[in-house]
């Protein structure tokens, strides 16, 4: 999907240790990065599992089971259309549903049902939003030198915006407010 590439990047930036400067010991690793971290981590996960879910799968309607990537189940149900544009409403219903082990988490699983609707238009400008009420998150954090195990069940609701000037990153994580806006300058060559 188009935000992977885009994605990624606001990941380097949360990695780069912006966010963390005032972070020493475990015990200074602050709520707002580790929602943060999570909601890029949820992000970048739900990507992947529409990657791994829906390769080879014809644009249309879906209702099928699949496995994860590192082990458990989802069953996935809704439309999907890619081409010049992107557009895609899927809910997946996960259980003990496992992700890869990605530079700023480890070992996530997840259960219950998460939606992902997408929407890019031919110039790659839309957005993403992940929705989910009572979705159960366990895992392990990394912001630079701090980590923090967690395990929750909350609800969901981030968007990522990008549009010709910004990309956007908000929503709420279990009711506490997640953000980041990036600006970018574009060039004759972009």
């Amino acid at each position: 999907m188009k935000s992977t590439n885009s994605i990624t990047i606001l990941g380097l930036i949360l990695l780069s240790g912006n966010l963390f400067g005032a972070c020493n010991h475990p015990d200074d690793f602050p709520q707002f990065a580790r929602d943060q971290i999570l909601a890029y981590g949820l992000f970048y996960n739900a990507t992947e599992l529409f990657r791994f879910t829906m390769a080879g799968q014809p644009a249309g309607s879906h209702n099928f089971d699949a496995d994860c990537p590192q082990g458990g189940t989802v069953h996935i149900e809704g439309t999907s259309q890619v081409g010049s544009t992107v557009a895609v409403d899927i809910t997946y219903d996960m259980h003990d549903c496992r992700f890869e082990n990605i530079v700023i988490m480890d070992d996530l699983v997840l259960n219950g049902k998460l939606h992902h609707t997408v929407n890019y238009d031919s110039a790659g400008l839309g957005g993403e939003d992940l929705f989910a009420e009572d979705l159960r998150m366990e895992g392990t954090l990394y912001g630079g030198p701090d980590q923090a195990g967690f395990k929750q069940k909350c609800d969901i609701e981030i968007s990522y915006i990008e549009s010709d000037i910004s990309i956007t990153f908000l929503g709420l994580i279990c009711g506490r407010d997640v953000g980041i806006s990036l600006w970018h300058v574009t060039y004759e060559g972009e």
